[in-house]
């Protein structure tokens, strides 16, 4: 049997059994799929310092062990910093909603920290210069503020929400690129890149155009934090069987329109759904940068995280 907790502790009230016709939809060999939601309530702890986070966790409940220490989610308790309207959040995020942006950003810089810890043995403040490519309205980079000491640039194809990242998170310089590149930034100048969600939306000639540019923007021994949906984006992607068992034969499918940014660029096919085999990203992406990790199922507890290292 398994329960939730919020900083270790149990929540006070769990109510299964909600109704949830979507995961019926996604989940339809699993029985009782369709009542899988549950609403958890409780006290926020008082004892926490206000800095710290609120840690959501899905454990066993004899022993309130993680089932999966790696789909904990992370809430900011401070958090001071505007936020992006709805329509700049929803281009982003999928939603506007302002709970889920912040969990969900939150979540992200967290988690890749912690991946980073364990793989290379290195914190953000380990990196002289971050790269957070495809930065948007700056869903996980508000959270780099209070790393201090490290020059922090965000770049994006949506120029408008560039502008809201340099309107309001003046701590990190951010800049509006094309969808092709190159950019204008100089060669071997960062040494950690990080790119949530954004090979999930690229078609292939596009993406590797882009791993020519990251590996130029890209130091000698960089790091790279990139997420792909791989087989848990498959599962819960509603391809037809047409389109998985080309994804089975090529290893990547982008056959998905995505139309969330068709407002903000001119080209309305550029914006994609796409999935990553494993196999595929150790031939193609190993041609640009050696593997040094990688974690399935990771951000947002869906994509997957390729920990990369640039030669």
């Amino acid at each position: 049997m398994a329960s939730f907790t919020l900083n270790g502790e149990p929540f006070e009230q769990v109510v299964y059994s909600g109704d949830r016709p979507d995961i019926a939809r996604m989940f339809w060999f699993l029985p009782h799929a369709r009542s899988s939601a549950f609403d958890c309530t409780t006290r926020c702890p008082a004892t926490s310092p206000s800095a710290s986070p609120l840690v959501f966790s899905y454990v066993r409940r004899d022993t309130h062990i993680p089932v999966c220490p790696e789909h904990l989610c992370y809430y900011p308790r401070e958090d001071d910093l505007p936020l992006p309207d709805g329509a700049q959040r929803t281009r982003v995020h999928g939603a506007d909603s302002e709970s889920s942006f912040r969990l969900e950003g939150y979540s992200a810089f967290c988690k890749l920290e912690q991946a980073l810890a364990r793989c290379i043995g290195r914190t953000y403040r380990d990196f002289s210069s971050i790269l957070d490519w495809g930065c948007g309205c700056g869903r996980v980079a508000r959270y780099f503020h209070p790393v201090q000491g490290t020059r922090f640039t965000g770049i994006d194809i949506d120029a408008d929400n560039v502008g809201w990242c340099r309107s309001h998170l003046a701590f990190g310089e951010f800049e509006a690129i094309g969808t092709t590149p190159p950019t204008h930034l100089p060669d071997a100048i960062f040494d950690l890149i990080i790119g949530v969600s954004i090979f999930t939306h690229l078609r292939e000639e596009d993406q590797l155009l882009w791993l020519r540019e990251l590996h130029r923007l890209a130091k000698p021994g960089a790091i790279l934090l990139l997420t792909v949906l791989g087989d848990q984006g498959v599962a819960r992607g509603g391809l037809t069987l047409e389109e998985f068992l080309d994804f089975q034969k090529r290893g990547i499918s982008a056959a998905r329109h995505n139309p969330d940014i068709d407002r903000v660029v001119a080209d309305s096919g550029y914006y994609r759904n796409t999935f990553h085999s494993y196999r595929y990203l150790r031939e193609v992406w190993g041609r640009f940068f050696r593997f040094r990790g990688y974690v399935p199922a990771y951000i947002g507890n869906m994509q997957d995280l390729a920990i990369l290292e640039r030669p």
